[in-house]
């Protein structure tokens, strides 16, 4: 007897819509090493659950770690090509070209793939990797509950994934890409749509982040002026 197929799920599905990665992970190589296994591990267990839909690809750079590293128009390819965006943001991740123009890139596409009536949808998915960081409006607006999951993790070892923790977090991090999937896989796109992005996404600069206005410095308390002294020692 034939299989019966069932229908394409949402991985297929956006691979359908001519998406080659389901999530592309912007990182800056000026990152601790705790942070450096993160990333490499999330972006591995992010793939092993895809597994259950087919298998589907999670875009890691790890090229950025080599000295005298450029960023290629192969990567703005990738990204371009990638339907949703993991940012991992630590001070340096606004200090690197290739991560700010990586952040305008996804910001300039975004509009046209989500669908219209999701008004407060994105196709990022920020995480704060440290503490008490200012952050720019753009970054706020899109903070989640979930944004600081990892921050705890990198003080536990060098290992996060070996936290009690890591593989609840993964799954939920998981259910928040699946979600968005879902949106993208409902909005069909013409091929000449795709050639427009690609244009752009090869063309796109560094992203002008805007900054919270820092507070006026507050003026010291006058010195309290001290009694002249006598030449002997002596206050006068």
């Amino acid at each position: 007897m034939a299989i019966t197929n069932p229908p394409p799920n949402c991985i297929e599905r956006i691979h359908e819509c001519g998406y080659e990665s389901c999530v592309f992970i912007s990182w800056p190589h000026m990152i601790r090493k705790s942070a450096r296994a993160l990333v490499e591990d999330l972006a591995r267990d992010l793939e092993d659950r895809f597994r259950d839909y087919g298998g589907a690809k999670v875009f890691l750079d790890r090229m950025r770690l080599q000295q005298g590293y450029e960023w290629e128009p192969v990567l703005r390819q990738n990204l371009c090509r990638s339907a949703i965006t993991i940012v991992l943001l630590v001070n340096s991740y606004f200090k690197s070209e290739y991560c700010c123009t990586e952040w305008a890139i996804t910001e300039g596409l975004q509009d046209g793939r989500l669908p219209r009536d999701e008004k407060a949808a994105t196709c990022f998915l920020p995480f704060v990797l440290q503490k008490n960081m200012t952050l720019p409006d753009e970054v706020r607006r899109i903070q989640h509950e979930d944004s600081e999951f990892f921050a705890p993790l990198l003080v536990y070892s060098r290992r996060p994934s070996e936290h009690d923790s890591w593989g609840q977090i993964v799954e939920k991090i998981h259910d928040r890409i699946v979600a968005v999937l879902e949106m993208l896989s409902r909005v069909q796109r013409p091929s000449e749509d795709w050639e427009g992005d690609e244009r752009f996404a090869q063309a796109a600069g560094p992203k002008q982040f805007t900054w919270p206005k820092m507070p006026e410095p507050t003026p010291a308390r006058p010195r309290r002026s001290l009694p002249p002294m006598m030449p002997d020692g002596s206050k006068a």
